[in-house]
């Protein structure tokens, strides 16, 4: 009895010191405070959900003291982590629980040195699904399934989760080499309502296409799911044969978006760098190491990867090099835009021009890794941020006024499906919340803190004046201990190519000299050309600012982008047309007969102009290629090295443009002896100077945007002696301008006629 009884006290002493020193584990602080040094949000949702956790434990621990710990990941088994799945999992979504990592495969030929090497991967897993899910009536019927989920989610259960993708990389991407001391990663999928077979595919994807060396963790936060088949992902998850604590599964008590979500995951991570991937993307061959590479250098880098869009049907990852060069930006709505990138400028790091890292104002926001310390010391995300929209606007702002840089890297590659469908609607979470009041008070508090004085752009735009924001005030003093830059400094030196409106602008309309007839955009969103309507007052189509700068501009956003009044100088003509240009070939210049001008194209790489040839620089010259040696006369007009081409846009008249080089009829050109720009496989067309007025997104500091207003004429700055006209068509064109005493002029006088200061 005597021994008994020491083994009952030894037992107890044991389990005495194992529950303190739980106690202390879990409440070891892994976020930094608040800047006043109280506790987090976010530190009080950790510490009530592992007290909630250690009182569990402490209970499960006392009943089985006489029998060995269940083992998962090396760590104790929590509430609604067990193997009894359908009882426990089908409570799971009301409960804060299955935050631990998951079981490691228990093979006995399995040892730590196989899981170093890698020897675990590939892995495998089958989707199993009870027939009630995989035969929903709602998967058989596509109107339906593209509502509820936005893409073919019954081809995706059908499709292997462990399926392998082309390595869509070029080859000198492939032939890179990378460092072999770089550090692992956290790989944070957060997730809601996702379903099993996209959320387990992407799993599947980055256990085997990472390298082991640099893939530490993969840890997956729930936020708080309705979806009834994710009661059997930690069935699933059990199954993976993946080293101990590679996947660990949690899941929040509350569901208020991706902040809450996303910095849950950076808490729970252990490892220097964090991977944020949506949960419906899927990696692809060699997608982690460019990434890793540049934080490795420089761990002020946020770095996204060339995001592939996955096809909505058949889950196929569109091939194609990140080539001409894009990056992302912004409108003055707060609206996420993708432009086109200045090859010059925008191209940072060595090596071949189509592997540089590209500098990009503003990240998509679902895909990017950044260095763990480094995402806390900026402040992380704004906890007041809820549901969507704007994280990725305000981090973007943070981390280039904070010191920091933000680049997309071409040799990484990950798969995304961008869903059809409204994700608000079907969110049974957020049918009593006023979605719309969230989304401008998200945006609102992006601009309260960081655009200084052009936050007035951002409220005369989306008239939100006098909405509520809440507090913010830490989120300023936050920018004061980083000693952040101005928003003019990232206006000018990392988004110089954003068209700024004038901060204190008035709009007017601009009318024919009898009122009558009015300017319109008439619903063009970006390229076209300019209508004449009967003058409305509160027609917003009619209301244009004329800025200190000489642009002419729409006082609202028809879609995306702001647009201007521009000047085309170049256009297809009949080639016994005067206007038809003569043109010389001269060091990769094609030099306009007869003066010092040269036929170029824009900085935004959209279109064909006239410009001095002193302004050409080097990376701004043609190279004409041959299009095949059996028809040596025929070649692509290539624009430097931005990978697009001259077209003629399938049109015989008109304006061409710029398009990615494609060697097709469109784009095959020929001089002839005299000279003269033909496009050999249309009847009679060829490259001529010829003026034009169109609507065009708006392009800072270019002069075919800049107007002149003048004894009630307006012409562009420089081409004084052309006059906008109004035409019988009810279009506006550019004619030469006539003299006042000529009965026709009046067809080229204008007014404007200003709104009240309250419009």
């Amino acid at each position: 009895m005597r021994g008994r009884s020491r083994q009952h006290l030894l037992v107890l002493l044991v389990a005495s010191c194992l529950i303190l020193w739980l106690t202390l584990g879990y409440f070891k602080p892994l976020l930094p405070s608040n800047l006043d040094g109280s506790p987090s949000s976010h530190q009080t949702e950790g510490l009530k959900i592992r007290a909630q956790e250690m009182l569990h434990e402490r209970n499960q621990f006392s009943n089985s003291l006489s029998q060995p710990a269940s083992n998962i990941g090396g760590e104790h088994l929590q509430e609604n982590s067990v193997s009894s799945l359908e009882k426990k999992l089908s409570d799971s979504f009301e409960n804060e629980a299955m935050n631990k990592p998951l079981k490691a495969d228990e093979s006995e030929n399995r040892n730590d040195q196989q899981d170093k090497e890698g020897l675990w991967q590939p892995v495998h897993l089958s989707l199993s699904l009870p027939a009630q899910f995989r035969d929903d009536p709602i998967l058989n019927n596509r109107e339906s399934m593209y509502r509820q989920y936005g893409f073919n989610l019954k081809f995706s259960n059908e499709l292997p989760l462990d399926r392998d993708v082309p390595d869509i990389r070029s080859d000198v991407c492939k032939a890179i080499k990378y460092p072999h001391d770089m550090p692992k990663c956290s790989i944070i999928i957060i997730f809601y309502n996702e379903p099993l077979s996209t959320l387990l595919r992407n799993i599947l994807s980055v256990l085997n296409r990472t390298p082991v060396h640099l893939l530490g963790e993969i840890i997956l936060v729930d936020d708080n799911s309705t979806l009834l088949e994710l009661k059997y992902l930690l069935a699933h998850l059990e199954k993976l044969h993946v080293p101990r604590g590679m996947v660990k599964l949690f899941k929040r008590d509350v569901h208020d978006g991706i902040v809450g979500a996303r910095v849950r995951g950076a808490q729970e991570a252990s490892y220097p760098i964090l991977v944020f991937l949506d949960s419906h993307s899927e990696t692809s061959h060699g997608w982690l190491e460019p990434l890793v590479a540049r934080i490795h250098e420089d761990r002020t880098r946020v770095v996204v990867p060339n995001i592939r869009g996955l096809n909505l049907d058949k889950l196929t990852m569109y091939p194609g090099e990140l080539w001409p060069p894009a990056k992302g930006s912004f409108n003055w709505r707060l609206t996420f835009t993708i432009v086109h990138a200045d090859i010059d400028r925008d191209l940072v790091g060595d090596g071949h021009l189509h592997t540089r890292p590209i500098r990009s104002p503003v990240m998509p926001g679902g895909l990017f890794a950044i260095d763990r310390e480094y995402f806390f010391q900026l402040g992380a995300y704004d906890p007041e941020i809820k549901y969507y929209g704007a994280e990725h606007v305000e981090l973007s702002f943070r981390v280039w006024q904070c010191g920091g840089s933000m680049e997309w890297i071409p040799c990484s590659n990950v798969g995304h499906i961008y869903r059809e469908f409204n994700r608000f609607a079907v969110d049974p979470k957020m049918k009593h919340i006023n979605v719309g009041y969230y989304l401008d008070r998200n945006d609102i508090r992006v601009a309260e803190v960081w655009m200084d004085e052009y936050k007035k752009l951002f409220y005369d735009f989306r008239h939100l004046h006098g909405k509520a924001y809440g507090d913010i005030s830490d989120r300023q003093r936050l920018r004061e201990v980083n000693r952040c830059k101005s928003f003019k400094w990232y206006l000018d030196n990392v988004a110089p190519d954003v068209f700024v409106p004038d901060l204190d602008a008035r709009p007017a309309q601009v009318t024919s000299i009898d009122g009558a007839q009015c300017i319109s955009n008439n619903g063009v969103a970006e390229e076209g050309p300019l209508s004449l309507q009967s003058c409305a007052p509160h027609n917003d189509a009619q209301q244009w600012i004329f800025s200190t700068t000489g642009y002419i501009y729409l006082n609202s956003y028809p879609r995306t982008t702001l647009v201007c009044l521009r000047v085309d100088s170049v256009a297809l003509v009949g080639c016994k047309d005067p206007k038809a240009l003569v043109l010389r070939k001269e060091n990769g210049l094609l030099k306009v007969q007869g003066g010092d001008e040269c036929l170029s194209w824009t900085a935004a790489g959209s279109r064909l102009r006239i410009t001095s040839c002193e302004s050409i620089g080097h990376s701004s010259k043609w190279f004409l290629k041959p299009v095949s040696d059996a028809n040596p006369e025929s070649f692509l007009l290539g624009a430097g090295q931005s990978g697009l081409c001259a077209d003629n846009m399938q049109q015989q008249r008109g304006i061409p443009g710029l398009y990615g080089c494609h060697e097709g009829l469109t784009q095959q050109w020929r001089l002839t002896s005299e000279g003269k720009l033909i496009s050999p496989h249309l009847h009679d067309v060829c490259v001529g100077q010829s003026l034009s007025v169109q609507q065009g997104a708006c392009t800072p500091r270019q002069n075919d945007f800049q107007w002149s207003f003048k004894d009630d004429r307006i012409t562009p700055k420089h081409e004084s002696t052309e006059c906008l006209t109004r035409s019988t068509k009810d279009t506006v064109t550019l004619a030469p301008c006539k003299a006042s005493s000529d009965s026709r002029s009046s067809t080229q006088q204008w007014k404007f006629v200003y709104a009240p200061n309250n419009y």
